[in-house]
């Protein structure tokens, strides 16, 4: 305020010297001057002092308002002080093709092709391409309702390729077939048809309309982070009472391979391609010497949802109903290419974190935290619930009504009011 007073004052002193000058050398212009030539350096010597300290007092106004904002700024959460930086990264660029993985249900797959060609923004971009390793015919004409806007991958049956399944692993022969199907359908995008990237969906699942958005915008992620091997739609956790559902935009780094609608490069293919495993490809993925300590981005509010066709799947409904099928799929688009997600590259991301968790979420008891919930006893703030061993995080699990997959979790963090915000670091 006193730098806008000093200017106000400065500017009238100089037009009133100037109004002076003018009003006494028109008034007398047949008399000789009325100032001399010392009074009219002594005039231009205030006027030059006063234009310094007009740009003093200028320089002193922009500091004071890059002080506000610097203040403002700390005062914001991290990830919404990043997000008021210009965008940094436009939507990727290159081809990333959705791969469709398909067997005997006809509906359902003809369900996921008509949502994804609704959505995507471009066919060029997001090509899709239907892969089918059972010999279901009501599949294929499914298929061929759409065979000129997507690319059909046709494999020999399982059961015709003879494949090994050990004999006491007969009842989980469809997880074999599986991850056979998924290493046939992998082998052939990145060694055949050459793409750098892949967008895996299943056919029992749906797609939220910011879908391909979401992709698009995190793929620079994967090249710019190495402990980054993949990005996924999906939240275990994400069920109504237990995500802040209105935070549509916000992501988090997971330990954790969620699955479920996720992406990889061909880089991770030709790491991973080799070595992939005959049966139960996804809890192979959570393996620590898998993983390698790396990490995916998910969601807080899942882009894809199971859908009913799940049911019957090959884990014939395990945990459909008490889970898979409450997680909730995001229903407000959000712009993630005009969003700064670099808050999700480390180092960044892991002190924002350990911050967070440690420092922002006190230690609670679990019988605590759920009474604080249950009750509506609480303040808002986030505590940290701790566990020790699998048997111990089962029963944590079940309180919070979480899943159980113990897989590289530490701890629990959550908001008072019963949000999961970290479940997977």
């Amino acid at each position: 305020m006193s730098a806008y007073r000093g200017y106000f004052i400065i500017v009238c002193v100089v037009g009133m010297t100037i109004w002076l000058y003018l009003f006494l050398g028109l008034t007398h212009q047949d008399t000789s001057p009325v100032l001399g030539n010392e009074e009219i350096q002594q005039m231009s010597s205030v006027i030059s002092s006063l234009e310094v300290r007009v740009q003093q007092d200028t320089e002193e106004l922009r500091q004071l308002k890059s002080t506000i904002q610097e203040i403002v700024n700390a005062k914001l959460p991290p990830r919404d002080r990043d997000s008021q930086l210009p965008p940094r990264h436009s939507p990727w660029p290159e081809p990333m093709p959705v791969l469709v993985f398909a067997c005997n249900r006809p509906a359902a797959v003809s369900g996921i092709i008509r949502k994804l060609i609704t959505l995507r923004p471009s066919k060029d971009l997001f090509p899709i391409i239907v892969s089918q390793d059972c010999d279901n015919v009501p599949v294929q004409r499914s298929i061929a309702e759409f065979r000129n806007q997507v690319v059909y991958l046709k494999h020999k049956s399982a059961q015709q390729d003879n494949v090994h399944v050990p004999p006491a692993h007969k009842k989980y022969v469809t997880y074999y077939y599986i991850a056979r199907h998924y290493k046939l359908a992998l082998n052939h995008v990145f060694g055949v048809l050459d793409y750098n990237t892949v967008i895996l969906l299943e056919d029992d699942l749906d797609i939220s309309d910011d879908f391909f958005e979401y992709f698009s915008a995190t793929r620079y992620l994967l090249d710019k982070d190495p402990q980054l091997w993949c990005v996924s739609a999906w939240n275990d956790n994400g069920k109504s009472g237990l995500i802040d559902e209105s935070a549509n935009s916000l992501l988090y780094r997971s330990d954790f391979f969620p699955g479920l609608g996720w992406m990889m490069t061909s880089k991770v293919w030709a790491e991973i391609g080799p070595r992939w495993p005959a049966g139960f490809w996804d809890d192979w993925m959570r393996e620590p010497e898998t993983r390698q300590g790396r990490q995916c981005i998910r969601p807080e509010i899942s882009r894809t949802k199971m859908t009913a066709f799940g049911k019957k799947g090959a884990s014939k409904g395990q945990f459909y109903e008490k889970h898979v099928a409450k997680v909730i799929l995001n229903t407000v688009p959000v712009s993630f290419t005009s969003t700064n997600l670099d808050y999700l590259l480390n180092p960044k991301y892991d002190r924002e974190f350990d911050r967070m968790v440690y420092e922002n979420s006190p230690l609670a008891s679990i019988n605590d935290a759920v009474a604080s919930i249950s009750t509506g006893t609480h303040d808002s703030k986030s505590v940290r619930v701790e566990y020790n061993g699998n048997i111990d995080f089962i029963v944590k699990a079940d309180k919070l009504h979480i899943m159980h997959d113990f897989k590289a979790r530490k701890y629990i963090a959550f908001w008072l009011f019963g949000r999961i915000t970290t479940n997977n670091h």
